[in-house]
């Protein structure tokens, strides 16, 4: 029975680490989308890297990588300002390290233009002074703009005559 309640416990603290993990991962798509600075300056660690693109998971170079000043910045200029729409979000806890993997998609408007993107990432939140901080950000699948995909459709069905990219999705 002693067996038991260990393993209740333990998995309850994991349970809410988890939980902790997925509020925070919400809050800080809300933070970049509404320019919360006061928030996110206190979730980034000094250190924080948000790789952006995945051709660095490619063999390539990702399409920019910003660090925890350059991405204040940016949420402050108003740039992060567009819809986004969470997925489901993975969290494994490894102690005071915490990795999750989860996917957006956002709608941005430019020059009165909109156009949709999805993009998957990994990011790693570290457990300092008993607070979770968001260390980095890497972008592993995307991002994808939905015209691009569009675009690959019609011209595999013009050549192949079926739509193959159906498995790109």
């Amino acid at each position: 029975m002693f067996l038991s309640i260990v393993s209740t416990q333990i998995t309850s603290a994991e349970t809410s680490a988890d939980a902790q993990v997925v509020t925070l991962e919400h809050q800080f798509e809300n933070a970049m989308v509404i320019g919360d600075i006061a928030f996110l300056d206190s979730l980034l660690t000094e250190d924080f890297s948000f790789t952006h693109g995945d051709g660095w998971a490619k063999g390539g170079t990702p399409l920019r990588v910003d660090s925890k000043d350059t991405v204040l910045e940016a949420a402050a200029s108003g740039i992060y300002g567009f819809r986004t729409t969470t997925g489901d979000i993975q969290v494994e806890v490894h102690g005071e390290a915490a990795i999750s993997k989860g996917s957006y998609q956002a709608e941005i408007t430019r020059n009165e233009v909109a156009r949709i993107f999805d993009v998957s990432y990994i990011r790693l939140y570290l457990m300092l002074e008993n607070q979770w901080r968001l260390a980095s950000h890497l972008t592993v699948d995307g991002p994808y703009y939905h015209d691009q995909r569009f675009l690959c459709c019609w011209y595999l069905r013009i050549f192949y005559g079926r739509f193959l990219c159906l498995q790109y999705y």
